[in-house]
């Protein structure tokens, strides 16, 4: 930093966190998980320039000293970097993986200040493990205001719900062959007083980097196990379950408890997860599925089609029911690929035995195209936005009269 202030000559500060290594570590053992940081080392050694620097700051984090005139120099380093330490490794004949993800900061530009220039570094760097990982980041000065952000509403979230803040919205499953509601599915909003609604797409994300997720999963399960208990017996309701939490060796213990302390039958309970719990093939999320289904409990898969989404998870994991990702529900009318899709996927899943719910449905042709790929039910602005509890009675009513009528629109139900 010194010879930065006098000479002028930048620095990049790349500031490296492994991903997957405590896995490994614990999987196989300290001896292995020492072992395999050395081999990081060798890789990190090979990969930088002779005058560059490259230090284990503790833990499984790395840093390397690049010097340059190039942001482009570092952030070329950084790619190299991320592609070397993801290729295999052997460790005693065993095969491991990890990532990495990087945070970069420059001296003189970024920090003046050796613990400041380490400081924004790992900003950058909790913004590339915040957008998926096994990437890199530089830094951005409105980093700083996120990451305030961030803090500020993790702490006045686990306050909210101690409060009573927060609260379960309930959007109606409606059959596309009878027009009768068959279910609804619980999603979670706060209103934070003095601010307004938070959106869910801001403030999930934040209790999933701290974890603070499955304690809302938890509140979430057991509030809509009690709200529909007053629901006709022929209803589910539907609970999203974070990959974080589903992954816990006794998650299902967990259900188990509160539909027994709260009344509400197994087969009324649907729980969703995404296709990102099966990326980790855990003994404990293959042991969940199995012990929900067995107690009656059904599995939905949402958002099919996107991200990692495979067919042959319908095949490899038991699950009940599949949602369509609403970005093909809307180009339905519009991109004929699009419709091919979802008739492929309808085949498949009658083959299977699997039921299919298409999202975000917002127009009466969208709907008639699904009911006449004989799609199971829908959900969408069609029929209604996600309503508070007390109108469930409401839409429980409406919903088919005005599909009988052929008036179903925003307006009228929602």
């Amino acid at each position: 930093m010194r010879r930065c202030d006098r000479a002028g000559a930048p620095v990049s500060l790349l500031y490296l966190d492994l991903d997957g290594f405590k896995s490994v570590n614990d999987s196989t053992g300290h001896a292995a998980g020492d072992a395999l940081l050395r081999q990081v080392a060798e890789r990190l050694l090979a990969t930088v320039r002779a005058d560059a620097q490259v230090f284990r700051l503790g833990g499984d984090e790395f840093a390397i000293l690049h010097r340059g005139t190039d942001p482009g120099e570092a952030q070329g380093l950084a790619e190299a970097v991320i592609a070397i330490l993801h290729e295999p490794y052997h460790i005693d004949g065993v095969r491991a993986e990890i990532g990495v993800s990087v945070g970069i900061a420059q001296a003189p530009r970024d920090a003046t200040d050796p613990q400041d220039l380490l400081r924004k570094a790992d900003l950058a760097l909790y913004s590339a493990k915040e957008a998926g990982k096994g990437r890199w980041q530089s830094f951005d000065p409105d980093l700083e205001h996120r990451i305030q952000r961030w803090r500020e509403l993790d702490g006045a979230m686990r306050a909210g719900l101690k409060d009573g803040e927060m609260a379960l919205h309930y959007q109606p499953l409606v059959s596309l062959q009878d027009g009768e509601v068959v279910g609804f599915e619980a999603l979670l909003r706060w209103t934070r007083p003095g601010h307004g609604p938070v959106s869910p797409a801001e403030m999930i994300p934040i209790a999933e980097s701290t974890g603070f997720v499955i304690t809302v999963g938890r509140w979430a399960l057991r509030q809509a196990c009690a709200e529909a208990l007053s629901w006709p017996r022929r209803m589910r309701v539907a609970v999203n379950i974070s990959s974080i939490h589903f992954r816990l060796p006794d998650f299902f213990r967990e259900v188990e408890t509160v539909l027994a302390e709260v009344g509400l039958a197994p087969e009324r309970l649907e729980i969703e997860i995404t296709e990102s719990i099966f990326l980790a093939k855990t003994p404990h999320v293959m042991d969940n599925l199995r012990a929900l289904r067995a107690i009656g409990v059904r599995i939905a898969l949402d958002d099919f089609g996107t991200g990692y989404s495979s067919l042959s998870y319908l095949t490899q994991f038991p699950v009940d029911k599949i949602k369509i990702d609403r970005a093909f529900v809307r180009e339905l009318s519009s991109r004929p690929e699009c419709l091919s899709v979802i008739k492929a996927i309808m085949v498949i899943a009658q083959d299977l035995g699997i039921d299919v719910t298409a999202e975000g449905v917002e127009t009466e042709q969208q709907a008639e195209l699904l009911r006449l790929r004989r799609c199971n039910s829908a959900q969408g602005f069609l029929y209604s936005p996600a309503c508070p509890a007390d109108e469930i009675d409401g839409l429980i009513t409406r919903i088919p009269e005005a599909v009988g009528q052929g008036q179903v629109s925003v307006r009228r139900v929602a």
